[in-house]
């Protein structure tokens, strides 16, 4: 990859293996640290922006604290992006943000395609979905890529959205709910796949297979975290209202993946982004 590439970073799992991944050919940023949020000038502090590519992953990614706190999921959310993509739009920069399957409802059993209607169901989707619109209005060479579930390095597959503790050992999901979550590796993987093939638009990334909630999280807790005792841990299903905190999820959280698989690359199962997961916390733990 030859253009110079701006990594705006906020800690997350997708930002760290972005980072790992393209080592000394990205710039990084730090959200709060080296621009601010509510003044993407401020970035321009540090030097000219050179043409090339700039890859945004902050977000506000609380679902139920979204809803509380309305204004911050908005600013960075949308109103962040819309500033983003016209700076970078100026400075003839291609801008790739990250958006979510939570733009949809999650009603029905068959996978979302990028140009479905979007009905979000969430401030956290309102808000996802305003910044997509805010940068297709504000930068044609933009890549936008909506990806479902996602777990990497500080965030457990047992700590995702769609999962509540309960007592120690018991999980509680909702009823009916399908997912097919994906490692910030293998997001960050198809994300230069696609800068290096050129797409840009709107595309959905995210790993093969759906599987029903409480089968991944029967599947993750045997193998996350090296606690072979967790295998017996009690999973409780409960109605979604039960579930649900001020912020709805998506039941059907399957996102079609058909456009991505066109660029001749196939997305991996979600079985094998957990496995490597794995994998990779024993070496990094030296276990």
């Amino acid at each position: 990859m030859e253009k110079s590439i701006l990594l705006l970073s906020d800690g997350s799992p997708l930002s760290h293996s972005l980072r790992s991944m393209l080592g000394d050919r990205c710039r990084v940023f730090v959200s709060g640290e080296d621009f601010s949020v509510r003044d993407i000038r401020s970035l321009q502090d540090h030097g000219p922006l050179a043409q090339g590519v700039a890859v945004n992953t902050v977000e506000m990614r609380d679902i139920d604290g979204a809803e509380e706190r309305r204004e911050e999921a908005y600013r960075v959310n949308a109103f962040f992006c819309r500033d983003a993509a016209s700076l970078f739009a100026r400075h003839g920069i291609t801008f790739v943000h990250f958006s979510s399957s939570c733009v949809f409802d999650g009603t029905g059993n068959i996978p979302r395609k990028e140009d479905d209607d979007t009905v979000p169901k969430s401030a956290y989707g309102d808000s996802k979905l305003l910044g997509e619109r805010f940068i297709r209005d504000a930068h044609p060479d933009h890549l936008i890529i909506r990806f479902a579930d996602m777990y990497g390095p500080g965030l457990s597959p047992l700590e995702l959205s769609f999962i509540r503790m309960g007592n120690p050992r018991e999980y509680i999901v909702m009823k009916g709910n399908v997912v097919a979550p994906v490692s910030s590796d293998d997001s960050a993987s198809q994300t230069l796949i696609m800068l290096e093939k050129g797409i840009r638009g709107t595309v959905h990334g995210g790993c093969d297979g759906a599987v029903p909630a409480a089968e991944f999280v029967r599947e993750a807790a045997g193998i996350i975290d090296g606690d072979p005792g967790r295998e017996d841990a009690a999973i409780v299903e409960v109605d979604p209202w039960e579930f649900n905190g001020f912020g709805d999820r998506p039941l059907y959280n399957i996102l079609d993946l058909s456009k991505y698989r066109a660029t001749g690359n196939a997305p991996r199962h979600w079985r094998e982004s957990l496995a490597d997961f794995r994998a990779l916390t024993l070496d990094s733990s030296g276990t």
